[in-house]
């Protein structure tokens, strides 16, 4: 058996004479072609088929398919529908937006009021409190 493919390089293809498994490795992206023929001990060739494969990269290898034509800052990239050029972002915990680039808020500020307003209370009742002697 002979493998041919169109790319200039060549890559590895095998062909198990016993069972007629073929495998062919291509790591080219891009559409690549494929033959497969076989040869008697005469050397006469007949070709048993012609495949296409078109070979792409996951849409989350280029930061430009993400949200805004940008990828994901603080958060990891979800690639819901494979080959469509596009992902979205899954943000960290204390991040929003759809490039996860918003800060939310840490929760600092409620740690403020719990303090602020009881000293407000006590305050209003010391001004109270005072008055009344007067």
């Amino acid at each position: 058996f002979i493998v041919t493919t169109n790319q200039v390089n060549r890559n590895e293809a095998f062909v198990q004479s016993g069972t007629g498994a073929v495998a062919v490795s291509l790591f080219e992206v891009g559409v690549n072609g494929f033959n497969l023929t076989a040869v008697d001990g005469r050397g006469r060739m007949i070709n048993l088929g012609n495949w296409t494969l078109d070979i792409r990269e996951i849409d989350t290898s280029f930061p430009s398919n993400g949200p805004n034509s940008r990828g994901c800052e603080n958060g990891e990239n979800i690639d819901d529908i494979p080959f469509d050029n596009s992902f979205s972002c899954s943000c960290s915990e204390g991040w929003t937006g759809a490039n996860c680039d918003v800060e939310t808020s840490s929760g600092d500020d409620s740690i403020v009021l719990e303090v602020t307003i009881p000293i407000l209370v006590i305050l209003c009742l010391m001004i109270l409190f005072l008055k009344r002697r007067e």
